[in-house]
């Protein structure tokens, strides 16, 4: 399923560390109070060969919008090798989280967050230009065979030729992910990467 092809990516990728909001593992963790929770039970939990690698620490920031927080968070520290997901109620703070460790928002804090600077992004709305979803992908990185592998991996290779603007919302969301992975990060934040993929997919 979709979450079986984005743990292919994390395996190919050697990525070091994976946030993900994503409502369907909610139940996979142990509460649901819009916090980092680590899935102890989630079964790719220690696929990857990081462990010589150090812990990645996200600094404690707030958000506040006229006056009011909308999220206050006390800081995290990622252990390598694992999958977190970031669960809360709509409106708790889930997105603004992701994209201000993104760098697409900024917190009410100066200075820096995230022990790195590798950081890859897919929000809940993906962009689709207007050519072929082939030449999308191919727009963070030109490796063709690169590309074509990803696409397999994750089955929209019949889509490549086709206007990525004429896409569906799961196509898209396939697409916009390929397209992320076509460079490598230590940490990918994914803002509900499966929500609009069908349950075939999914």
């Amino acid at each position: 399923g979709g979450v079986d092809k984005i743990i292919d990516f994390i395996k190919v990728n050697k990525i070091k560390y994976v946030l993900c909001d994503a409502k369907r593992l909610d139940s996979m963790a142990k509460n649901n109070q819009g916090i980092i929770v680590e899935i102890d039970d989630f079964k790719y939990c220690d696929i990857l060969a990081a462990k010589e690698a150090e812990p990645m620490k996200i600094s404690a920031f707030s958000k506040t919008y006229a006056g009011r927080t909308v999220l206050d968070f006390p800081g995290k520290e990622l252990q390598p090798g694992k999958i977190y997901a970031v669960i809360g109620a709509n409106g708790s703070g889930k997105s603004t989280f992701a994209r201000i460790l993104a760098g697409v928002l900024k917190a009410d804090r100066k200075g820096r967050l995230l022990d790195t600077t590798s950081v890859g992004y897919m929000p809940q709305k993906n962009y689709a230009f207007r050519m072929t979803a082939k030449a999308n992908i191919l727009l963070n990185g030109r490796d063709e065979a690169r590309a074509n592998h990803l696409m397999d991996t994750i089955q929209i290779r019949h889509l490549e030729n086709k206007r990525a603007d004429c896409l569906s919302g799961g196509e898209t969301a396939r697409m916009a992910l390929v397209r992320l992975m076509m460079k490598r990060y230590d940490l990918v934040l994914l803002d509900e990467p499966t929500a609009a993929m069908d349950m075939e997919t999914t």
